[in-house]
């Protein structure tokens, strides 16, 4: 091949792939625009508008938009109510990654709506949610690991998952974790960490959790009592960035 030719195909590609560059450009600012579309019909309380809109982007594969199409059949807002529907969209939605699709479809997933009740599907999809830090998947992880629905029973996982969700401030996760180690249920008995996790969630406004850690602190001496409360602040500054 010739010096010129090559520079021909060169140029040629050069001009093709700015072409490509900027037709997906094109493509961007068109779904970016109709997804901004639907949010202001959903807000104006023009439901039909707002799937309308958001029916466009998602079939061009916008997570996002598939996840609100998913939502709006899941709750009649727009539309007849039809989980069925909402699976496709929150399914379709989760495999591109959206944690709010993955942690909803597992929830119909879980109860059997839209589709036959199915506990493995749940823990499959509460899993993928769970990695990505959402404290309610978590939270489905740990139960559904104490009681064995849909995976073994693993109360080592069940404490896991409980961690996870009370190291981001989850006062649920928080009230449940200071009650297995106040009781030795699948952990060892530890006054020190039951306390300071019924501390925590205390400080956060759990009810139950004030009264559980009045009782737990019956069974501590002054050291164990400081320790936890030790333990308590230094949660704290780390959730803070201290």
């Amino acid at each position: 091949i010739s010096q010129e030719l090559l520079k021909l195909l060169r140029k040629n590609m050069s001009k093709n792939k700015i072409l490509l560059a900027f037709l997906m450009s094109m493509l961007f600012t068109s779904s970016f625009a109709d997804y901004i579309s639907g949010q202001r019909e959903y807000v104006s309380g023009n439901y039909e508008g707002a799937i309308i809109d958001w029916t466009e982007v998602a079939e061009d594969g916008d997570a996002r938009a598939q996840y609100n199409l998913g939502w709006m059949h899941a709750n009649g807002k727009g539309t007849a109510q039809d989980f069925k529907e909402a699976i496709e969209w929150y399914k379709r939605s989760a495999e591109l990654g959206n944690v709010n699709a993955q942690y909803n479809l597992a929830n119909l997933y879980l109860r059997g709506q839209g589709a036959a009740q199915n506990d493995k599907l749940a823990f499959s999809w509460f899993i993928k949610a769970a990695e990505q830090g959402d404290t309610k998947a978590q939270l489905n992880l740990a139960v559904m690991f104490k009681f064995g629905t849909g995976v073994t029973e693993d109360f080592t996982q069940t404490v896991y998952w409980y961690k996870k969700a009370a190291e981001q401030g989850d006062t649920k996760a928080q009230l449940n974790l200071a009650e297995m180690y106040a009781s030795g249920d699948g952990v060892p008995e530890n006054f020190v960490l039951a306390y300071k996790w019924a501390n925590l969630a205390s400080a956060r406004g759990r009810d139950k959790a004030k009264a559980l850690k009045n009782e737990i602190r019956k069974h501590m001496n002054r050291d164990q009592i400081a320790e936890a409360q030790r333990l308590s602040l230094e949660w704290e500054k780390k959730l803070s960035g201290e």
